[in-house]
């Protein structure tokens, strides 16, 4: 025995062996799980904890030295916990020995954490040791901008994007983007036009750009902007793609212009981009909606002579509109 070296692996597998056969009474399977997944046994030892100011002292006792992946599996668990997430963050960073280098993802994970909580300026400090390290990015201000506009705290959001080259970080179209879009998923999408109107010239808009603020104005829904955003699009010589016509189609459709959003089908057809099956179960949908089941039909069959394979949402919207035709029916 005095020779004798168990390695990890080796120790694994015993452990394994030990929890598929039940052995080793003695030794709980919850003990053997946590040894093998610091992770787990971290964010245990951390949610347990009574006392804020204890937690430190407890980690340092916990024997667990902390590598970058692990820190980063128990900042995700901790995705909700706020000022936990940040104070193990905090340790980690600061362990003995050099501490723990967190990966972008750890870093990304604590200011979205952070931001629900609305620590803001322990967020901004967090980033202000992103860019130290070099490593903060476009993503970094695009999960801020989102937070904030969610807070509709809208100002801020158009700050965060302002001071994104005092962090080292060139703001580029990506980053405009993330702001438009922002504002628009928090129903902005009037200042979100707004800086568009300002700040386009900084950068060229793609289809993308248009989509995001198209979007807006059809869950407004303010289908004479979206109209003239649209042709603003094709004046500036950027091509719809996909998602363009999508939501172009899904604006009409559920404000009653399903003959509008026929045309705009047959534009992007005429333009080389074939129709998906989000759009033809859109059409389908808004036909059984209308009890128009003929064209709901008639649009169907359209989908399987262009050679677009249907999948089950369409298929779900031509049952719907036959069953609005039945329920028709049986009462009249």
């Amino acid at each position: 025995m005095g020779g004798f070296r168990l390695t990890w692996l080796e120790a694994r597998k015993v452990f394994a062996r030990m929890l598929s056969s039940g052995g080793a009474a003695s030794v709980s399977r919850d003990v053997l799980v946590d040894a093998l997944d610091p992770a787990k046994r971290l964010c245990k030892l951390i949610i347990t904890c009574r006392k804020a100011s204890a937690l430190e002292h407890e980690l340092d006792h916990s024997g667990v030295r902390v590598k970058p992946e692990v820190a980063e599996r128990v900042l995700e668990r901790l995705d909700n916990a706020g000022m936990l997430a940040y104070r193990f963050f905090e340790w980690a960073r600061k362990q003995k020995r050099g501490g723990c280098a967190h990966t972008v993802r750890s870093f990304h994970t604590v200011v979205a954490s952070l931001a629900k909580i609305r620590q803001y300026q322990l967020m901004w400090d967090v980033v202000g040791v992103m860019r130290k390290e070099g490593v903060a990015n476009v993503e970094t201000f695009g999960i801020i901008m989102r937070k904030y506009a969610r807070a509709q705290k809208f100002d801020e959001a158009v700050y965060t994007f302002n001071v994104m080259e005092k962090y080292s970080v060139a703001p580029n179209l990506a980053a405009f983007n993330n702001l438009l879009s922002a504002l628009c998923k928090s129903k902005n999408v009037r200042k979100a036009q707004e800086i568009f109107d300002k700040m386009n010239n900084r950068f060229i808009p793609d289809a993308k750009t248009y989509s995001i603020l198209l979007e807006g104005w059809g869950r407004a829904p303010n289908l004479p902007k979206m109209r003239e955003v649209y042709s603003e699009m094709l004046d500036a010589g950027c091509q719809p793609d996909i998602v363009t016509y999508g939501i172009m189609v899904d604006a009409l459709c559920k404000t009653g212009r399903v003959e509008e959003a026929v045309h705009v089908v047959q534009d992007m057809s005429s333009r080389g981009c074939q129709p998906t099956t989000f759009i033809y179960s859109v059409l389908v949908h808004t036909y059984g909606v209308e009890m128009r089941i003929e064209d709901a039909v008639a649009t169907f069959l359209d989908m399987e002579k262009d050679g677009i394979v249907p999948d089950v949402v369409v298929y779900n919207a031509l049952v719907n509109a036959f069953r609005v035709m039945d329920d028709m029916e049986e009462f009249l």
